[in-house]
């Protein structure tokens, strides 16, 4: 026997192991029944450890009981006609990808009577769209996605700023809890704020770094209680460090953060590819990059 190491063929073996073990339609949910369901599939092979399918079946068996969901920016998806990877003899995988190609076609018809159906609605004459438009359109539909996002002015504003982003990436730091992004994320907001009231930024003059850390460190707690956000991670000394380095920009880090937003730009004049949502912090100290959607 050749099991098919695909989610579908996880989930035909997992429809087959549950009959007349669990009711009509229910999934394995109990870590028994899961765990028994994974050695089922070790059980069906010859030779667990030469055969790779089984190994791959065993590994992704999670896709056979895990609930059916989509991401919350689309619904229904049409089939692909791409095979995920997976290990096998030519000829199954030959006629599974002729499984997948003969779904992939029949969605891509009811896609276009559906779009000739809104043409007419809309007065234009049916086949208006390129048959090769709609092709592609059907191909690539698994990498739709809808972005809204936020202004700067929201970014910035105690109560329209996103605090639950905020809280929930200071509860899971970085393995080195002060080198999380986003808590150089608040110190940077701290010393734009300073910048606003003094007209330059902290530590541009040696003999300016003590006293401008110390009103830096102010204007951070501040800026957290506007906020409503705590944190330990926080402290006097990112103050200290972004003043002593003085709004100066390494030429390192500058190209780093600058091949990174030329690519957005690239994304946004194409057309093509998701971009950044919506606050990127490079930490070059400890190699480290945080994103977020404040």
């Amino acid at each position: 026997m050749f099991f098919t190491g695909t989610p579908r063929g996880s989930s035909s073996w997992c429809a087959r192991w549950t009959s007349g073990r669990l009711p009509t339609g229910a999934r394995c949910q109990a870590f028994p029944e899961r765990k028994e369901f994974q050695q089922s599939l070790k059980a069906a092979s010859r030779d667990y450890q030469k055969e790779l399918n089984y190994q791959e079946a065993f590994k992704e068996s999670y896709v056979a009981y895990a609930p059916p969901g989509l991401p919350g920016e689309v619904e229904t998806l049409l089939a692909s006609a791409e095979v995920p990877d997976m290990t096998s003899d030519t000829d199954s995988f030959i006629t599974l990808q002729g499984l997948y190609k003969a779904k992939a076609a029949k969605d891509t018809a009811a896609v276009a009577a559906l779009l000739d159906e809104g043409l007419a609605r809309a007065g234009r004459p049916r086949g208006s769209v390129p048959r090769e438009e709609t092709e592609a359109f059907c191909k690539n539909a698994r990498k739709l996605l809808t972005m809204t996002t936020r202004s700067i002015e929201e970014e910035y504003g105690n109560n329209t700023c996103n605090k639950d982003e905020i809280s929930c990436e200071l509860g899971d730091p970085y393995e080195v809890p002060e080198q999380t992004p986003i808590v150089w994320y608040l110190a940077l907001r701290a010393a734009d704020s300073f910048k606003t009231k003094n007209g330059r930024y902290p530590g541009e003059e040696d003999d300016q770094v003590d006293g401008d850390a110390a009103a830096l460190w102010k204007i951070t707690k501040e800026l957290l209680g506007g906020m409503g956000v705590e944190t330990e991670h926080l402290s006097e000394k990112h103050a200290q460090e972004i003043a002593r380095y003085g709004a100066s920009e390494l030429h390192n880090v500058a190209s780093v953060v600058g091949g990174i937003g030329s690519q957005e730009a690239v994304k946004a004049i194409t057309r093509q590819y998701t971009p950044l949502d919506n606050t990127l912090v490079y930490n070059g100290l400890a190699g480290v990059i945080g994103r977020y959607e404040l």
